[in-house]
């Protein structure tokens, strides 16, 4: 079991360094320390297929199957075309928009025409419009940049998606490993009670042994069984949780029978400010600052004016071959600025201010909390690797007993 619980206080310190992003952002700099205190320098480093250190194709074909199935995965990855399909369309208003019309009109006396005569006429048009907004101020710049911002969070955040689904997974499949071999060993137990008590009850019946002994190894056994059937249903509810995370409403089928056949890495943490360049929570974090500061650009810019040019080549006609006899065309130039809005721009401006102090806020937190995270983990480790020193020294005094 010792070795279930190193390899899960592993996986936070895998969580930091599998990604391979930069977030680094100059004003978030809260003077992180140089070293992990208890960082040790022996071990392997983890890369973006960590999991493969543990040397099981098992675990590999889970993870793989995870990725291929997960429904939260599969929603992340929408998520990142939605915000792909929004940087089209905030690029789309850079250039200038082109439009098409045509029509057909047909107008008359109603009197006269039932009269017999004929006094109605029709009319049919077509033409062609175009109109471009001078982007003076950038805020057709800056919405585009915070939208293409936005695709890179979305990214990162499905990064972080798929790195905490692999970890849950391979968590969730060490679990369900050593909840199979808890179990054989309980049922091990089972039968060694058992036996004990066959032989207590000859040895009964032999009137060398006393009803007490007999009682006490009833109970005896009576608890080893209470403890198989707990067992049994955590390893059911491991193999559940498991299939789950596959993307399967029924529990999945763990081959590996022992712990003893998995390979424990011990990774390297590296240095604090790796940290900044390897998780992708950090790098979302980033990508959205640098989205609320494209925000602010185009918030500012909506308060000044905007120049707008229009034009237009039309054809009219009464008939198809009098249509482009007479074509019409429209130039004009328009100039417009907010003069009175009762406030709303300068509250939009500063919402967009404000949130982007609570997303840098936010961002200097998570960089604390990735610190925490490692430092937490290396602890556990130091005091995991104490206690499988005693451990050790205890089994081979209880086998020379």
């Amino acid at each position: 079991m010792k070795r279930l619980f190193r390899a899960l206080l592993f996986l936070p310190c895998w969580g930091v360094s599998c990604g391979l992003h930069r977030p680094v952002g100059g004003e978030a700099d809260i003077g992180l320390p140089a070293d992990f205190p208890h960082a040790s320098r022996a071990g392997e480093t983890a890369d973006t297929g960590w999991w493969r250190s543990f040397r099981s194709a098992e675990l590999t074909d889970f993870i793989a199957e995870a990725h291929r199935r997960s429904h939260e995965l599969e929603a992340s990855l929408a998520r990142v075309d939605q915000a792909r399909a929004r940087l089209r369309q905030a690029g789309a208003a850079l250039p200038p928009q082109v439009s098409a019309a045509a029509g057909y009109d047909r107008s008359g006396n109603v009197r006269d025409r039932y009269g017999g005569e004929e006094g109605d006429g029709s009319n049919r048009s077509a033409g062609l419009g175009a109109s471009w907004e001078a982007d003076l101020w950038g805020r057709l710049r800056a919405g585009r940049l915070g939208a293409a911002e936005s695709v890179r969070a979305r990214v990162f955040d499905e990064d972080a998606v798929r790195l905490t689904l692999s970890a849950d997974v391979a968590a969730a499949w060490l679990r369900a490993v050593a909840a199979r071999e808890r179990t054989g060993i309980a049922e091990r137990n089972v039968e060694s009670a058992r036996g004990v008590l066959d032989y207590l009850e000859s040895r009964h019946r032999a009137g060398a042994a006393g009803p007490l002994e007999i009682a006490q190894q009833r109970g005896v056994l009576a608890g080893q069984e209470s403890a198989l059937a707990d067992l049994r249903g955590q390893a059911e509810e491991s193999r559940l949780a498991l299939g789950i995370l596959l993307g399967k409403p029924a529990a999945a089928d763990v081959r590996t029978a022992s712990l003893s056949a998995v390979n424990i890495p011990r990774p390297r943490a590296g240095l604090p400010s790796a940290l900044l360049t390897s998780r992708p929570d950090l790098a979302r974090a980033e990508a959205e600052l640098a989205a609320a500061a494209a925000d602010i650009t185009a918030a500012r810019a909506a308060m000044l004016p905007a120049v707008r040019f229009d034009a237009g080549l039309g054809f009219t006609g009464p008939a198809t071959s009098t249509f482009f006899h007479q074509p019409l065309y429209q130039l004009a130039a328009g100039l417009s600025a907010p003069i009175f809005q009762g406030g709303r721009l300068a509250a939009a401006r500063d919402e967009t201010i404000a949130r982007r102090q609570e997303l840098l806020a936010n961002y200097r937190q998570a960089i604390l909390s990735a610190f925490r995270d490692v430092e937490t983990a290396l602890i556990a480790q130091s005091s995991l690797d104490a206690r499988r020193a005693a451990q050790a020294r205890q089994l081979a005094e209880a086998r020379t007993a």
